[in-house]
Formats: C-alpha cells, sequence, structure tokens
C-alpha cells in the first residue's frame, strides 16, 4: 500500500501546477453547487415551517373596473363575516404591517421598528413557538408585546423580560407579555415585534374597525381539513356586494393557499413592509446553472485528468514491463482517485467554511449553512468528488492500460477518436453556458441601471426625509417649521406630506364625475401634500392649479389628480377635468389641478390613479431639499435644529434616492450572485480549455513538427490549431444565445417598465467567448509551437 501512496505523491509532486488547476476547477464547481443548493432549497421552504402550512390561506381582494383590476389586501371586519359565515374556515387571524417608535423606559434608546398589528388567534393559526408567556393571553390586551429573541435582547440584554415595559410612539406604555423564538428568514412576512391588534382598532384607529373599503390587512384562514379551496372561493367570491356597493368597481373575495404566496401570489397592497413576493425564475435560472456549471466542473476535471495521465504513459509501460499485473495498475489508478477526492472534498469544506458569512451577507438573508450544519448535503458532495476522482482515473485507466508498453515506452499513446467527441462536446457545452450567462449578467445589469436612472417624473436627488409619526405638534406648525429650518445654510426647500414616492400608500374609492357626465368609481391612491410639495419634487402641473392659501376650500374640498385617473375617467383633455366633483366619503370636492404622472411605487407596477389632497392633519414625512455642498455640516445643523424645536421626536433621517433605490435590492442582489456565477463559469471553462488544448497539442505534437518543418510560422500555426476550437465557440453561441434570450424575456416579464433585450449584448457576449478562448489556447499552442521540431520528430 505505501508504494501505491509514493507513486500517488510522486505523480502529484511532478505535476503539482497541472493538478492544482485541475483540483481549483472542481472545488470552484462543487462549491457554486453546494451555494446554490442551499439558496434555491431556501427560496423553495418558504413558509414550510408552519405545522398548518397545506391548510392555511390568505385572503385577499381583487378590484375589477372597466379599464384595470387592483389587488388588494383585506379591510378590518372581512375576517370576523368569512369566520362567522362558512363552516369551512377553522380558525381566522388577522395582521397589519406597519413600523414605529419604540422607547425604552428610561427613554435613552429610542428606535424606529418594523411591526405587526397582530390579533390573539395568530398562534393559532401560524407557528410561533414561544419561550416564554401564554399563546392564549398573550395579546389580548391594548398594548401587548410580543417579542423575538433578538428584541428582547437588544431591549432588555435578555429574553428573561416578561412584564418589563416599551414606550411606544413615545406615549403608550406597553408591556412585554411573551417572547417567541425568532421567525424564518424565508417566511413571506417577519418581524421581531407583535404589538396587541385591540391597540390599533381599540384605541388608536376604532374607525377603520368597520370601514370595509379601508385596506392594508392580510387576513389568514386555516380551512378544515377535507375543504375544497376551489367550491370554496366559488361561495366567498361575491359575499362582499352586501357590503360594497359601486355601479363601477366589483369586489371579489378569494383564498390564497399559503404554500403558492411567495412565487405565485401578487403583492397585496402597499403597506410599509408588506408582504414580500418572490421570483421563481431565478430559482429556475439558478438552478439550471448551478447544475451546468458542476457538470462542467466535473467533466474537466475528467478531462484534465485524462490529459494529464498522458504524462504517465512511460511509467504505466515500465511498469507492465516489469511484470506489474491489470489490477495493481487499476488499484494504483483507484488510489489517486481517492487522494485527489479527500483533498477535493476537505477544500470544498474550508471554502464553504470561509465564504459563507460573506454569501449570506451578498444573498441578504442566511440562505446558506456550513457543511456541519448539512450532514446529507457534505455526504452528497463528497460522493460526487469521489465519482468525478474515479470516474477520471477509470476512463484514462481503460486506455493506458490496454496499450501495448512498447508504443508508450516509445510515446505513441493516443486517447481515439471518442476522446475527440467527448473534448468537442464539453466545449461546445461549457461556452453555450458562458454566452448565456454573459448575456443574461448585461441584461440584468442594464436593466437595474435603467430603473436606478429611469425618468420618475419628480426630483428624488438630494432629498432629505424624515418621518416625524403624525406628530401633533409638528402638524399643527408646519408653516413656523419651516421658516426655521429654511434658515439653515443649506437647506434649499422643505415640504411635509402624508406620502412620499416610493414609501407606503394606502387607497381609498373615490366617485368623480366622468367625460360621459356620469359619476364613476375609482380606486385611487391618495396623498395629503402642503402647497410647497409639487415644488419641491418638481412635479409637473398639465392643467388647472396647485393648492395655495388664498383658497379656503382647498382645504378638504379641493383635489388634485394625476393623468392615470383622468384617462381612466375618459376625458381625452387634461382641462376637460377641472372643475368635476369629487366624493370622497362623506366629503364633497372638485377637482382644481391635473398633475404629469410620476411613479410614486417602483418600475415593477404600472402608474395607478393617484389624489392628492391638502390635509395637514394627515401629514408625517418632512422633506428637506439639500445643498450638495457641505452637505455633512448641513445635515448636523438640521439634527441640531430638530432636537432644539421638536424634541420628542427623534431626528432619524434617509436619503430619498437610497430609500426609492432599496425597492431593487432583490434584484440587485441577484444581480451579484449572478454576475459572480457568471465569473465562475467562465473561470472553470478558461481552465477546462487550457486542459483541453493541452490534450489536443499532445496529440498533435507531431503534426506541430513537421509544419515547422515545412516552413509554417507560429503564428500562422496558433490560427491553425485555434480554428477548431473557434469553430465549437461557434456553435455554443447557437445555443447558447436564444436560451439566454428566452430567459431574460421571462426575467423581465417581471417589470412593467423595461429596457428589454439589446443585440449588443449578444455581440459583447460573442466577442467575449471568442477572445476567452483564443488567449486561453494560444498559451498552448505557442508553446508547442516553440519546442524544437527535432525532439519531436526523433522517434520517426
Amino acid at each position: 500500500m505505501t508504494r501505491y501512496i509514493k507513486s500517488t505523491y510522486r505523480y502529484f509532486k511532478n505535476n503539482a501546477v497541472f493538478v492544482s488547476l485541475n483540483l481549483v476547477g472542481l472545488v470552484i464547481g462543487i462549491g457554486v453547487f453546494f451555494f446554490a443548493y442551499q439558496y434555491v432549497s431556501f427560496e423553495l421552504n418558504y413558509d414550510t415551517h408552519n405545522e398548518h402550512f397545506n391548510k392555511i390561506y390568505r385572503l385577499v381582494t381583487d378590484l375589477e373596473s372597466a379599464s384595470a383590476t387592483e389587488y388588494e389586501s383585506t379591510s378590518a371586519p372581512m375576517a370576523a363575516v368569512v369566520k362567522e359565515s362558512f363552516p369551512e374556515v377553522e380558525e381566522c387571524t388577522r395582521v397589519f404591517l406597519d413600523y414605529i417608535l419604540i422607547t425604552n423606559e428610561e427613554k435613552d434608546q429610542i428606535t424606529q421598528e418594523n411591526i405587526a398589528y397582530v390579533d390573539p388567534s395568530l398562534f393559532s393559526v401560524f407557528t410561533m413557538p414561544l419561550i416564554s408567556g401564554n399563546p392564549q393571553t398573550a395579546l389580548d390586551k391594548p398594548f401587548s408585546l410580543v417579542l423575538s429573541e433578538t428584541a428582547a435582547r437588544n431591549f432588555f440584554g435578555t429574553t428573561d423580560c416578561l412584564g418589563k415595559n416599551l414606550i411606544i410612539d413615545g406615549t403608550y406604555p406597553s408591556t412585554v407579555t411573551a417572547v417567541m423564538k425568532d421567525m424564518p428568514h424565508n417566511a413571506h412576512f417577519r418581524t421581531d415585534i407583535l404589538l396587541s391588534m385591540s391597540s390599533l382598532l381599540e384605541v388608536w384607529a376604532p374607525h377603520i374597525a368597520t370601514r370595509w373599503n379601508k385596506f392594508g390587512f392580510y387576513t389568514y384562514l386555516i380551512l378544515k381539513e377535507g375543504t375544497s379551496p376551489d367550491i370554496f372561493n366559488g361561495k366567498i367570491r361575491d359575499i362582499l356586494k352586501d357590503h360594497m356597493e359601486s355601479d363601477k368597481i366589483s369586489y371579489y373575495l378569494k383564498a390564497e393557499p399559503l404554500d403558492g404566496l411567495y412565487f405565485n401570489a401578487k403583492a397585496r397592497g402597499g403597506r410599509y413592509g408588506s408582504a414580500v413576493v418572490g421570483n421563481i425564475n431565478n430559482v429556475y435560472i439558478f438552478s439550471a446553472v448551478a447544475i451546468l456549471v458542476l457538470a462542467i466542473a466535473c467533466f474537466n476535471f475528467i478531462n484534465l485528468t485524462i490529459a494529464l495521465s498522458m504524462k504517465r504513459a512511460r511509467e504505466i509501460g515500465v511498469r507492465k514491463v516489469l511484470g506489474a499485473t491489470k489490477g495493481q495498475l487499476i488499484f494504483q489508478f483507484v488510489s489517486d482517485a481517492l487522494v485527489i477526492s479527500v483533498i477535493a472534498f476537505i477544500a470544498v469544506s474550508l471554502f464553504s467554511a470561509v465564504l459563507h458569512p460573506h454569501y449570506n451577507q451578498l444573498a441578504g438573508k442566511p440562505v446558506s449553512q456550513t457543511m456541519i450544519d448539512s450532514p446529507f448535503l457534505a455526504f452528497i458532495l463528497f460522493l460526487i468528488c469521489l465519482g468525478s476522482g474515479l470516474v477520471s482515473v477509470m476512463y484514462s485507466s481503460y486506455y493506458l492500460i490496454r496499450v501495448q508498453p512498447l508504443d508508450t515506452l516509445k510515446g505513441k499513446y493516443l486517447a481515439g477518436g471518442s476522446g475527440n467527441k467527448v473534448k468537442n462536446v464539453l466545449v461546445v457545452l461549457q461556452f453555450a453556458v458562458s454566452i448565456a450567462l454573459i448575456v443574461s449578467t448585461l441584461v440584468m445589469l442594464s436593466q437595474l441601471d435603467y430603473m436606478q436612472n429611469y425618468d420618475l417624473g419628480f426630483e428624488k436627488d438630494q432629498q432629505l426625509i424624515v418621518d416625524f409619526h403624525y406628530d401633533k405638534e409638528v402638524r399643527e406648525h408646519t408653516d413656523v417649521l419651516k421658516r426655521e429650518f429654511a434658515a439653515i445654510e443649506g437647506v434649499q426647500s422643505a415640504a411635509f406630506s402624508s406620502d412620499i414616492p416610493g414609501g407606503a400608500y394606502s387607497e381609498i374609492p373615490v366617485v368623480i364625475e366622468n367625460s360621459s357626465h356620469e359619476p364613476q368609481e375609482v380606486q385611487v391612491i391618495t396623498y395629503s401634500i402642503d402647497y410647497a410639495f409639487l415644488e419641491q419634487y418638481g412635479l409637473e402641473l398639465l392643467a388647472g392649479r396647485n393648492f395655495s392659501e388664498e383658497f379656503s376650500t382647498d382645504f378638504r374640498q379641493a383635489v388634485i389628480l394625476n393623468e392615470t385617473a383622468v384617462r381612466e375617467l375618459g376625458y381625452n383633455s387634461m382641462e376637460g377635468v377641472i372643475g368635476k366633483e369629487v366624493s370622497i366619503g362623506t366629503t364633497k370636492a372638485s377637482v382644481i389641478g391635473v398633475i404629469k404622472d410620476f411613479h410614486f411605487s417602483s418600475l415593477h407596477e404600472r402608474v395607478r390613479p393617484l389624489c392628492i389632497r391638502h390635509i395637514p392633519g394627515w401629514f408625517t414625512f418632512a422633506t428637506f431639499n439639500i445643498s450638495p455642498a457641505r452637505q455633512g455640516t448641513t445635515i448636523s445643523a438640521l439634527e441640531r435644529k430638530w432636537k432644539e424645536l421638536i424634541p420628542q421626536k427623534p431626528f432619524i433621517y434617509t436619503f430619498f434616492d437610497q430609500r426609492f433605490n432599496n425597492q431593487y435590492q432583490s434584484e440587485q442582489r441577484f444581480s451579484k450572485l449572478f454576475l459572480i456565477l457568471a465569473g465562475i463559469t467562465i473561470t472553470i471553462s478558461c481552465l477546462g480549455l487550457l486542459g483541453l488544448a493541452a490534450f489536443s497539442m499532445e496529440q498533435r505534437t507531431r503534426e506541430i513538427g513537421i509544419r515547422k518543418v515545412l516552413g509554417a510560422s507560429v503564428h500562422g500555426m496558433v490560427f491553425t490549431l485555434a480554428r477548431d476550437f473557434l469553430l465549437l465557440v461557434g456553435i455554443a453561441f447557437v445555443i447558447g444565445a436564444p436560451v439566454a434570450w428566452y430567459g431574460m424575456s421571462k426575467w423581465l416579464e417581471g417589470f412593467a417598465y423595461k429596457q428589454g433585450i439589446a443585440w449588443s449584448d449578444f455581440f459583447i457576449s460573442g466577442m467575449l467567448a471568442v477572445m476567452i478562448a483564443v488567449i486561453t489556447i494560444s498559451f498552448h499552442t505557442i508553446k508547442s509551437s516553440l519546442v524544437n521540431p527535432a525532439k519531436v520528430l526523433k522517434d520517426e
């Protein structure tokens, strides 16, 4: 046994560079598969931690009008009516996602936190294990808090915090009644703080408890065993007709299965922190590419090992002459395979352990675990390493062992015609994948750049946003505060509003006289703004006027619409809607202006109807336009003035452009992952091509020698010998380009506004593939061309 190990050691030592390159390609390929598998597994297992996963459904509302269908969540009263009216419903609960200021009792720590108002029945529907507290009573009373382990440690330094208080919104003491385990990151909604629903519906906003058209609540049902979802949906479809009368909009209720929410459901509503949705095309793309990368890495490893084994032909010939049996030779190859497999597995383990935290950071969520945490996956990866090693050495030994010793000692070993076919297929496959990845990466980067630089219809640069959480003192003194802030050097202007583009929004139905002089109900996004807002954000008036202090009726009794709302009403001219009466609940108002459409939500969505009013009591955002010069000094001065004038609310600010671009974080992260994957694939392809070029040059050494004797130049031989590989790259382009076009067309379907796929992306990817192939092949071709022909032809 010792002599086999020594032989393997000498073999590796004498070919250290080649063996290292070979192992690097295999390790990288298996490592990519390891991380990609965990990403895909994480995405496909959203919400599966819930015990009633297959029985939970989300109640949603479709609003159908003559012009469009809007997709909304539910309102507060819908849950009780459905539960009481249909015996198929076993349990029901509501979730209302929001954000709020939380202060500890010492008032020395103020943070803005994402929270969820929830019913006490939440723990009966979702699996949220408690560390302490009673799930039956934890959320019974107003201002009862359930914290996650992380939140408990952040606020109190321990999870032993039952009975302790936190101050909500700077005013309301709230008691910790339970501590739960952290919610999994692959849950379609996630929060660290639960606040009893009664806090919202009984204390803060009791009026919305009975408002059927006040959407924003996520209602979840558990259907009894044996209930047909299709039959149940047929029963509940028209239940809203009795509660939401409208001649122009039809309201339909339906239940969506929890196991399809992440990938198949639409985002419902514009609440802050509204339930996330995934992209199944990303999973398909990532899975296919990862499998192909693994296949390429393994085949490259096999072919590179075969190419390297040619240098061992003489050793095998000598062993045969000295009496070595086939069994002994095969055992030597198996020994080599075992050593290679163990080294590869250890390298993959170290590779994954080092990159594990960086990968999670790049993905934006903890999708990856270490080998220790994933023993089954680790076992599979070891089998892949072992299989690759065994196949490579057994394949090469099949040829080497059957060749006559005299031929191997004379250097006449050839791998045979079948080896060339395998080589050609591999080159085509790996470059087809590389080309498809290059095209896809260029399209993704182009779309992200398009979204981030798209003309949104408003000014977003140098806008600093502060949320003062509806503070009464601020709302009642906005004019005074604006003058104080405007006096700060560097503050160019200021505006107050209830909403900002890219933020949460609410929808309400309004009735407006349409172009046929009939009242038409339109579901609109609502903003409340001050007199300076339009100018602050550079919004363009197309007809009518802005709100003005000169008109007392502008308070509540005037509205400004956007172009989309006017078109839905059937007007060909923007001026045609000016002066028309608007009914908002029991309030009557008139249209005083029309603004040009601007994108107040992401480019995933089309622009929707917008209705703007002037109601200072709804203000919660302050927007400051600050000069880029001495920006830090201006912000510091703003903060000092804020603490002086509004000490009860913290100065927590964000820059608008950063906040707006955060809507595309998932695309940004996926594109980064994809870019890395493309780079790795190209690297593996280069390593494989390098080995295959060496394999080819080894077979054509005598041809090169003869060509040199006949006067061929080095450059000429490089072109001649590279031509075959370039033909294969051309075939790969014909295969890879359509695949990339199809995959990216599907990916772009998720955007209402997109740049499309440019032909230049295909041209660039093709040129890059050719350059990579030429550079890689030239290395060995030039090296072989510079060898003295006498050395090559001396055996002839």
